[in-house]
């Protein structure tokens, strides 16, 4: 599974892509627009999508959902984590890219097929 974790890192996205090893790629930093969101998810053709709760109001979240490949991690999970490997900005998003990997963690991420922005009814 090709994975692809993003982290904001101020006013920029950062995101981290690991092949199928496991191993990492150059981050991409990216704007936070729509066109730049458009454009990553297109250039990340069948690559699962992991971001950070606190990103769903942002256009890559719009994006990935609307591809079928989003993965967000709760801040109650990624936060503690982050907090004591002290990583940064890439690690963060290196990290979320490994979440999905790890079938113990799998249960506690949340797949969006759908708008971040409509309501789950059930």
């Amino acid at each position: 599974m090709i994975t692809c974790g993003v982290w904001q890192e101020r006013s920029k996205l950062l995101a981290v892509v690991l092949d199928d090893a496991g191993r990492a790629s150059k981050p991409i930093r990216m704007g936070t627009s729509i066109p730049a969101a458009e454009g990553l998810v297109a250039h990340l053709d069948d690559t699962e999508i992991v971001i950070a709760e606190p990103l769903l109001a942002l256009p890559i979240a719009r994006s990935a959902a609307a591809s079928g490949r989003l993965w967000v991690a709760p801040t109650a999970l990624i936060e503690p984590i982050r907090l004591a490997a002290s990583l940064s900005a890439r690690g963060s998003a290196a990290m979320l890219a490994r979440l999905p990997r790890i079938a113990a963690v799998r249960p506690l991420l949340h797949r969006r097929a759908t708008d971040p922005r409509q309501l789950t009814l059930l």
